[in-house]
């Protein structure tokens, strides 16, 4: 089984976003479990208190309608005449027809079934819209005993009284509205009864749909009945309050508790709304199993919503592992392989994003890496090419300081005059090679050397060879040099370009400063001159061009590069049978150097 590192990117990402996702399903859980009876049971009771709202506004409209009549009635002077008239005179017929107008004219006149206004003597009228065959032939003081108005009949203002047996009309269940008729005085001098059909109640609650176990009631003077099936029927207050819902309905007339059926021992939801008629309430029961309903709809949305986000989840995971774990994993193993010699371009560690940049990067320096480390190979390998050549070159300077010295007292003896001063240059200038083993010495002792070898080329051509040396700046002999760097540059200047072109020979070196960190010398001499492409030879050849000492000019440029950086070396400018100047830019360092060739 492959061991899974818990410090790597890819765990780390999964372990992050397994985390998120458990975290978020917490909450998704808790925020359910707090905010569903907020959200669900709001919605059912908003929607039933809509509803509710509507049947109680049609019903009140429609009593308000009914109420407004008998006002009419009570405050007519029509009625009033007809009331006051005596018993033995004949009553006034156009009040019957007035009563009659108004009576039709009213909005709601189809729930009125039967009008009676009438005195407390035999004076009354009657107008009946129901087809009762002998209903309209009675005596006015049956209804007003029967129902006991006297004890029902407030002063002045209708009243809605609760169900009943219509006492003309057998086994008919009807509403009445009764009101007193009073002179400006208060005394009373009749009184008004309408039978309300218990229709006023159905037709509004006739398209108005519950679900199963949802119950619909409304109260009338304290007495609670139950609308079912077109009927209504007389019920119990079967329900007992647990608690009381704030600021869950629209309206704030409105009242939505918890209550507890006894009938079921269940709890359920009772929204109450008031009408605008007094004593009248509608009330809505909300079953259990609606509750339970909205309760696994919203239980079935938490399981839906789990699986998307541990869809996601998984989703994420995989596009981060691919898109980020992949990739630095790739560029570990790349790195790895960099570490063990594979130097190899690597395209699958590239890309459009942050991490395929930071994998071209590492491309880059692998390429770079593998140069540096061909150049390295390359510079070594002729770094030992020169110390062999250096070493071939090396004579036993002992055997050559006795040479010199016998050659000196020899001419000595003889009176020869200019041997002594080539044998003593020439001796000054091996000792400074063979004992001084620093790389680096000062300008003006490199010089020194410059001049013994000059001595000895000067004799050697009669003279005809001059050497002039300028520098701008005094200081500039303290700047460390590499040890026989001109002498090289000169001896090519006399062997392959004055002593070619068989005049007198002029070589001048002229110093200045580059900056505050740098100089240059440049070297010219009025020789044959060299062409371009010997000039790419004599600096950049493995060997030396033509007949020139292998230990030359690329010597000396290789030595200053090596040394001091690419920045410095040598550059040479020639125009044929002119002249030949080579410049060689150089820090300038003035503390002594130990590095020893």
């Amino acid at each position: 089984m492959k061991h899974i590192n818990s410090q790597s990117i890819r765990y780390q990402i999964t372990k992050i976003t397994v985390i998120y996702a458990l975290a978020l399903i917490i909450l998704m859980t808790i925020s359910y479990r707090t905010f569903y009876e907020s959200f669900s049971q709001k919605k059912i009771i908003r929607a039933a208190e809509f509803n509710l709202q509507l049947i109680t506004d049609t019903v009140s409209q429609n009593l308000n309608n009914i109420f407004s009549f008998s006002n009419w009635c009570a405050s007519n002077n029509s009625v009033f005449n007809y009331l006051t008239t005596p018993s033995d005179a004949p009553k006034p017929l156009d009040s019957y027809e007035r009563l009659k107008e108004e009576f039709y004219s009213t909005a709601s006149s189809q729930y009125i079934e039967r009008l009676v206004v009438s005195n407390y003597d035999t004076g009354f009228m009657q107008i009946l819209t129901a087809n009762w065959d002998d209903a309209s032939i009675f005596d006015a003081s049956i209804i007003y005993d029967s129902l006991q108005l006297k004890d029902k009949i407030p002063p002045k203002l209708p009243v809605l009284t609760g169900i009943f047996q219509d006492p003309l009309v057998p086994g008919h269940q009807i509403f009445s509205v009764v009101q007193n008729i009073t002179l400006f005085n208060g005394t009373s001098i009749g009184w008004i009864y309408m039978a309300v059909p218990v229709s006023i109640i159905n037709d509004s609650t006739a398209n108005y749909e519950t679900s199963t176990g949802n119950r619909l009631f409304f109260e009338l003077n304290e007495q609670i009945y139950e609308i079912a099936d077109h009927q209504i029927l007389p019920v119990d207050r079967e329900w007992r309050s647990i608690r009381e819902y704030n600021n869950i309905a629209y309206n704030s007339r409105t009242r939505t508790e918890k209550v507890y059926l006894d009938s079921t021992n269940s709890s359920s939801i009772l929204i109450t709304y008031p009408s605008s008629i007094e004593g009248l309430t509608f009330l809505q029961l909300i079953s259990k199993s609606d509750i339970d309903s909205s309760e696994h709809f919203y239980y079935f949305t938490l399981f839906l919503s789990l699986l998307m986000v541990m869809f996601l989840t998984a989703i994420i995971v995989l596009y981060l592992n691919y898109h980020i774990g992949k990739p630095i994993y790739n560029i570990h193993e790349k790195i790895h392989a960099i570490s063990q010699g594979d130097f190899t371009y690597s395209p699958e560690i590239e890309g459009g994003n942050e991490l395929g940049q930071v994998g071209h990067g590492i491309n880059i320096m692998a390429q770079d890496i593998k140069e540096l480390i061909e150049r390295k190979i390359v510079m070594e390998k002729q770094k030992q090419d020169l110390e062999i050549q250096i070493l071939h070159d090396q004579i036993n300077p002992h055997f050559l300081y006795n040479t010199l010295n016998s050659i000196r007292l020899m001419a000595i003896l003889q009176n020869a005059t200019g041997i002594p001063e080539m044998t003593t240059s020439l001796s000054h200038l091996l000792k400074n090679i063979t004992k001084n083993t620093k790389y680096l010495i000062p300008l003006k002792d490199e010089l020194d050397l410059l001049n013994d070898y000059f001595l000895i080329e000067k004799y050697r051509y009669s003279g005809s060879i001059k050497l002039l040396v300028h520098i701008d700046n005094p200081e500039l002999y303290e700047c460390m040099v590499p040890k026989m760097m001109l002498q090289p540059l000169v001896e090519n200047a006399i062997f392959h370009g004055i002593e070619s072109k068989g005049q007198q020979g002029i070589i001048s070196i002229d110093i200045r400063n580059i900056n505050n960190s740098s100089f240059v010398i440049i070297i010219t001499d009025n020789g044959i001159g060299i062409s371009k492409e010997l000039a790419e030879q004599l600096l950049y050849g493995d060997n030396e061009a033509g007949d020139i000492k292998k230990i030359g000019i690329s010597n000396v440029n290789m030595r200053i590069k090596y040394h001091f950086g690419e920045e410095y070396g040598l550059q040479i400018k020639s125009e044929l049978n002119q002249y030949t100047q080579i410049s060689i830019a150089l820090p300038c360092t003035k503390e002594r150097n130990d590095f020893t060739s």
